[in-house]
C-alpha cells in the first residue's frame, strides 16, 4: 500500500517548516508513505529538493519514522477532469496539449501527486518479480532510492525513489532462498548506482524500517523483516516477524506488538526497542534504550548511553534531536 505523506510540512501559525505532520493512512507501519519533491522542471536530479509543504515525520500519535521515500510531486501535469471543482475554479492550472477545445491536462502540486509515482514503481517491481512480498517491494524501493542534499531522515525517508534501480535489483532477488541467506541470483552484489538522463544516481542503500534505519547490505540478505508475517487476533494485536512476544525471549524480538497484550499497552520493535505504554515501565535490558515514567509522551529513538543520545527524542516540548548529541538530562534518573 502506498499513501501520500500529507501536505502539513508548514506550521500554519508561523509559516516555518515543521516536523510531526504525518497522519493516517501514511502512518501505518506497512504503508509506503511518500513525500513530495520539486524537480524544478528538469530531467536531472542534482537540483531536486523536498518541498516545504511535504509532510515530515515522525508520525502523529505513534511517532514512527516516516516518510519512507519521496518522489516528484510539485507542479505535476496530468489528465484533466473537465467539470470538476478544481478544473472549474482554477483555470490558471489548466494546460492545453494541443488544439483541443477544453484543456486536456491540469497542473497540481502535493504529496498526492508523488504517491502515484511510487505506486507505479511498486507495480514495475512486482512485474519484474511477481513472487516478492509486499515488505520486500517496500524494502527494494527504499534501498535503491537516492539521497537528496540537505534533507534529513524525517524529511526524505530513505531518499528519492529510483524505479530503474528498484526493478534492476528485484529481478535478481530469489524469494525462495532460506532466511538469513544471501538471496541474489548472482554471486556478487549489483552495482549500487544507475544512469538517469546522463546523471550518475547512487543508491542510498538504507531502509527506514520501524524505529530503525538499516544500513549496509541489508537488501542482499533474506531477512525475516522482508516477509509479510502478520497475525491479527481478538486482542487487536499485530505480531510482525519471526518471533512471538509471548515467548518472552526478549533477546530474539523481531516484531511489533500493538494493543492490549497482558499488562502491556505497548509497541515493541526489533532488537533496539521502543516500549510504549500507559504505565511507562522500563523492563529488563531495555533500560538503556527506553525511558518511561515522566516521559509519558516521548519516544527515545536509537541507542542510548549515559553520555549520548543517538538519533531522535520527541516529546512534550515537540523537539527533534538528530545525531550524536550530548545528553540533555543531567543529574539523577539518567
Amino acid at each position: 500500500m502506498v499513501a501520500s505523506a500529507g501536505n502539513q510540512g508548514i506550521d500554519p501559525k508561523t509559516g516555518a517548516v515543521g516536523y510531526g505532520g504525518i497522519t493516517s493512512p501514511a502512518n501505518g507501519p506497512s504503508i509506503i508513505a511518500v513525500g513530495a519533491v520539486d524537480d524544478k522542471g528538469t530531467e536531472t536530479r542534482s537540483d531536486d529538493t523536498v518541498t516545504d509543504y511535504s509532510g515530515r515525520g515522525p508520525t502523529r500519535f505513534d511517532l514512527a519514522a516516516k516518510p519512507d521515500v519521496v518522489a516528484s510531486g510539485h507542479k505535476v501535469v496530468s489528465l484533466s477532469a473537465p467539470g470538476s471543482t478544481l478544473f472549474t475554479n482554477y483555470p490558471q492550472l489548466q494546460v492545453y496539449g494541443g488544439t483541443e477545445a477544453e484543456p486536456a491536462y491540469f497542473r497540481l502540486s502535493g504529496t498526492s501527486m508523488a504517491a502515484p509515482v511510487v505506486a507505479g514503481a511498486a507495480a514495475l517491481v512486482l512485474e519484474a518479480n511477481p513472487r516478492l512480498s509486499a515488505s520486500t517491494v517496500k524494502m527494494l524501493i527504499e534501498f535503491t532510492a537516492q539521497h537528496l542534499p540537505n534533507a534529513d531522515r524525517l524529511t526524505e525517508g530513505a531518499g528519492c525513489v529510483n524505479a530503474l534501480g528498484a526493478v534492476r535489483l528485484a529481478t535478481i532477488v530469489n524469494p525462495q532462498a532460506p532466511h538469513d541467506a544471501f538471496w541474489l541470483r548472482q554471486p556478487t552484489m549489483p552495482a549500487a548506482s544507475d544512469m538517469l538522463f546522463g546523471e550518475h544516481v547512487v543508491w542510498a542503500t538504507n531502509v527506514v524500517w520501524g524505529n530503525r534505519v538499516l544500513l549496509g547490505d541489508s537488501a542482499y540478505l533474506h531477512m525475516a523483516a522482508w516477509d509479510d508475517n502478520v497475525v491479527w487476533g481478538t486482542a487487536d494485536n499485530v505480531v510482525w516477524g519471526n518471533h512471538s512476544v509471548w515467548s518472552f525471549s526478549y533477546d530474539l524480538l523481531d516484531n511489533v506488538v500493538w494493543g492490549n497484550v497482558a499488562t502491556f499497552d505497548n509497541v515493541v520493535w526489533g532488537n533496539d526497542n521502543i516500549v510504549w505504554g500507559n504505565d511507562g515501565v522500563v523492563r529488563g535490558y531495555w533500560a538503556d534504550r527506553v525511558v518511561g515514567g515522566f516521559w509519558d509522551d516521548n519516544v527515545v529513538w536509537g541507542n542510548i548511553t549515559r553520555q549520548s543520545l543517538d538519533n531522535v527524542v520527541w516529546g512534550n516540548a515537540d523537539n527533534v534531536v538528530w545525531g550524536n548529541t550530548l545528553a540533555i538530562l543531567t543529574g539523577g534518573g539518567f
